[in-house]
């Protein structure tokens, strides 16, 4: 029923695994610890398939007891998007996993980590914190699963 709603695949047509996969690379963020607050997640892809990239879709994991839970996903970019800024609200561990999907089904995946430092706000002399207040409050289950208002989505694609 399904292939006569659909129409089967012409058979001339590519199957997925018939090229080589995608690449994928995490250009943003870095190894290393940074402060909170809004982090770009910047990746490049490419294929060799026609039509190149379909899209990139970029999950965080936060690490609780060492061991990475979830794969929320918080961005899926398309040509020329290559770039979302996400608001994280709790210091720990992360893990990004960025997984590329082309015009023929192939897929590959690249995973990062990376360090969120604690939150820091300073006391100015008459007494009141100074910094960004959207920043210190909370947000809710950010540190867990990014909400999809906290991401917004760059056209930063590297003409692929």
């Amino acid at each position: 029923m399904l292939m006569e709603n659909l129409g089967g695949r012409p058979l001339q047509a590519e199957k997925p695994g018939m090229r080589e996969p995608p690449t994928v690379e995490i250009l943003s963020p870095a190894e290393s610890v940074m402060s909170t607050g809004t982090i770009t997640l910047a990746v490049k892809a490419s294929s060799s398939a026609p039509n190149g990239i379909e899209h990139v879709t970029l999950g965080l994991s936060m690490a609780k007891d060492g061991v990475f839970r979830g794969n929320h996903p918080v961005a899926e970019l398309r040509p020329p998007q290559s770039a979302a800024q996400v608001r994280l609200s709790n210091p720990g561990n992360y893990l990004l996993t960025a997984t590329a999907y082309d015009h023929m089904g192939n897929v590959a995946v690249v995973q990062r980590s990376f360090n969120v430092a604690s939150i820091a706000c300073t006391v100015a002399k008459n007494g009141g914190m100074t910094g960004n207040s959207r920043g210190m409050q909370d947000t809710g289950a950010v540190g867990d699963a990014p909400r999809r208002d906290d991401v917004e989505q760059a056209a930063l694609w590297d003409g692929v």
